[in-house]
């Protein structure tokens, strides 16, 4: 087959991987690991709201990043293997997964790191702050809502 061929064959069975879980046993794990591995991300962004923070901001800031940049490679394989491109862009879903991505920058924007006491730091550090701890917890379990077969968007 010429090479193109190849490159759809490789695109439809990542794609079936990613939507269907249904369609492999990798698929089966991927999609059952997905949402508890979602909610632990919740969790680790709410346990940095305590004072004292049980979690070193620079481990927290490590950890959030790692997490962000796993949303990252998954929304743009999905992307990528996206039969209809132009779609991709009007499902709610791969909107929310869109979303979940948009807090590195922030955390870029501010160097990754925030204050360790929310109430001090510049208006910028303050507002990302409020975005990350508040925000992004619940755009992080819209992201759950894609594993629900009786749920649609």
């Amino acid at each position: 087959p010429k090479p193109r061929d190849r490159q759809g064959k490789w695109a439809s069975g990542i794609w079936r991987f990613l939507e269907d879980p249904e369609s492999s046993c990798a698929a089966h794990y991927y999609a059952s690991m997905s949402s508890p591995f979602i909610m632990l991300s919740v969790f680790l962004t709410c346990i940095q709201t305590f004072e004292p923070s049980p979690i070193d901001p620079l481990i927290g800031a490590i950890l959030e990043s790692a997490v962000e940049v796993l949303f990252i490679i998954e929304v743009a394989m999905r992307f990528f293997v996206c039969p209809n491109r132009k779609v991709f862009f009007s499902s709610p879903y791969n909107v929310i997964d869109m979303m979940s991505t948009l807090p590195l920058l922030m955390r870029g924007a501010v160097g990754f790191v925030l204050p360790s006491d929310q109430g001090k730091g510049s208006l910028l550090h303050q507002g990302v702050s409020y975005v990350l701890f508040c925000l992004v917890p619940v755009v992080r379990l819209l992201k759950v809502l894609r594993h629900f077969e009786t749920f649609q968007l």
